[in-house]
């Protein structure tokens, strides 16, 4: 296929700072709905160890230990998913024009799996990339 044939690739460097913000907060806020339940799992082993007087005796250091806890899965969660995405990426830019021949003798499309990745980050990537996908 020749080069305008291909699909571009989306790139988050374009988008305004807030929508690129907002996507990253999303992640954020995500990998810390995953990572709740440990730091319920941490509030209630502290729970079962002070049972004597944890109702009646105020420690607020377990309320940080388990947000605390939430917060450093939750960003090693994000720093995984955004160095994934990144080696994907440079994978992806290091391919030639053999990589679209063979999709076109296979007649496979070249957004199969460019095209999932990013929305696996950024939700919001669904409606900006319609016209990449369409065009």
């Amino acid at each position: 296929l020749p080069k305008r044939a291909m699909v571009p690739m989306f790139n988050l460097s374009k988008l305004p700072f807030l929508l690129r913000s907002t996507c990253f907060a999303c992640v954020f806020f995500k990998t810390i709905c995953i990572t709740i339940f440990p730091s319920l799992l941490i509030e209630r082993f502290f729970a079962s160890y002070y049972i004597d007087d944890y109702e009646t005796k105020s420690r607020l250091w377990v309320a940080i230990i388990a947000v605390l806890s939430a917060c450093i899965l939750s960003l090693l969660c994000f720093v995984f998913s955004f160095v994934f995405l990144s080696l994907h990426r440079l994978v992806l830019s290091d391919f030639d024009d053999q990589r679209f021949q063979n999709l076109a003798r296979f007649e496979l499309h070249p957004t199969n799996i460019s095209s999932i990745v990013p929305h696996a980050v950024c939700p919001c990537n669904c409606f900006l990339e319609r016209s990449f996908l369409f065009s």
